[in-house]
């Protein structure tokens, strides 16, 4: 497939990186009577550490569109489309800002769309290299509009090709595999959410640090990739189909950079349902499940809703609790049915990671203590006997 470049007013421009200090220089005229003297001053300029700068969202305007990449305003929300569901298939779009980045320090959240077709091929979030040039439209099918191009990119991927581990897996491609059309994994999980067809949008957050790439897809994280990000990098989003077929689709985009270079916090949960079975009214169930901050900087709990009756947490979280990195806290939670029936419940945990609350799921089903009642054996009495029963 041939390569396409976008069309963009100026010249390519990049972001400062904070905490760095870039040479400047300026040209002054000096004029002494009918000589000219040209001097050249030697200025620094300095961003300061910590300060981020928000990238404007695709469907607000301003990012390059290739190939089937468009905005779709009439949607609600408005989406950038990748990819349509067409039967025609071989697509790809590329969407990139044209403002180059630092690699390092970038998060994005966004909520991803991949329906309505036959369920393939994919689409990405990318960090392209910006010393390799512009981007250019990525190679469809399996490649997800991203092969072609040099840097890193985030897939959602929902068709098993033979450098595929399964056909719904989050992975880390670092470029083209052995053919275009196939991508080159740094790491892939493939315990995530059905993507294709979900009933509502996939929530992914995607954050660059020193050390590699961290995904976080529905408000669990879902992979963590060791490496090396682009120092500078174009941001895009790409998608691809093949034979089979998509809309590939973004919507509820924000992405900032010049973060901290250590990365968020990630509130994990061991699990997000907790099912008690089968309990005696009058009697009580423990369970547990486990909360850990699998990021890089402390998590504060910020709001808590606790299971009501006949559910219960006997220690909850409490507003304010900071979990540090790698620290996990086990939460307990209890099952006392008063009546026979089935009970749901839910413990409810929001911290400030910008995921919203983190629900863990109650259920159980309340068994009557009355027990059964006894028949007196026919040699006690009260059997009625016919024929020759005696």
């Amino acid at each position: 497939m041939p390569r396409m470049r976008g069309r963009s007013v100026g010249k390519h421009s990049q972001l400062l990186a904070p905490g760095t200090k870039y040479p400047v220089l300026k040209k002054l005229a000096l004029l002494s009577g009918c000589s000219l003297f040209a001097s050249l001053l030697s200025l620094v300029l300095v961003v300061p550490a910590g300060a981020t700068t928000s990238v404007p969202s695709p469907t607000a305007g301003g990012w390059t569109l290739l190939g089937k990449a468009a905005v779709v305003s009439s949607a609600s929300p408005a989406n950038l489309q990748l990819t349509d569901a067409s039967s025609t298939g071989n697509e790809a779009g590329l969407a990139y800002y044209p403002t180059a980045v630092p690699g390092v320090g970038v998060t994005a959240t966004f909520d991803a769309l991949l329906k309505n077709g036959t369920g393939a091929d994919g689409l990405t979030f990318a960090l392209l290299n910006a010393a390799s040039g512009p981007p250019v439209l990525g190679v469809n099918g399996g490649g997800l509009g991203f092969s072609g191009n040099s840097g890193v990119a985030v897939a959602l991927d929902t068709y098993q090709n033979l450098q595929n581990p399964s056909a719904n897996f989050v992975g880390v491609a670092t470029g083209a595999g052995p053919q275009p059309d196939t991508l080159k994994w740094g790491a892939t999980s493939t315990a995530v959410p059905t993507l294709h067809d979900s009933s509502s949008p996939i929530h992914v957050v995607v954050t660059t640090t020193t050390t590699g790439i961290t995904v976080s897809v529905n408000g669990t994280q879902a992979l963590t990739w060791t490496g090396t990000v682009p120092t500078s990098a174009y941001l895009a989003f790409t998608g691809g189909d093949g034979g089979k077929t998509d809309l590939h689709a973004v919507e509820n985009v924000t992405i900032t950079t010049g973060g901290t270079s250590s990365g968020p916090g990630v509130l994990s949960l061991s699990s997000t349902s907790v099912p008690f079975g089968n309990v005696t009214d009058g009697s009580t169930s423990t369970s547990s499940f486990i909360v850990s901050n699998t990021g890089a900087t402390a998590l504060n709990v910020t709001a808590v809703t606790p299971p009501a009756a006949p559910f219960a947490a006997p220690s909850p979280l409490t507003v304010n609790t900071v979990i540090n990195p790698g620290q996990s806290l086990t939460e307990s939670v209890t099952f006392d049915p008063t009546a026979p029936g089935d009970a749901s419940g839910s413990y409810s945990i929001t911290v400030n990671d910008g995921e919203g609350a983190h629900v863990v799921s109650l259920s159980g089903t309340g068994v009557s203590s009355g027990g059964g009642t006894s028949v007196p054996s026919p040699t006690a009495g009260g059997w009625t006997l016919l024929g020759k029963a005696a």
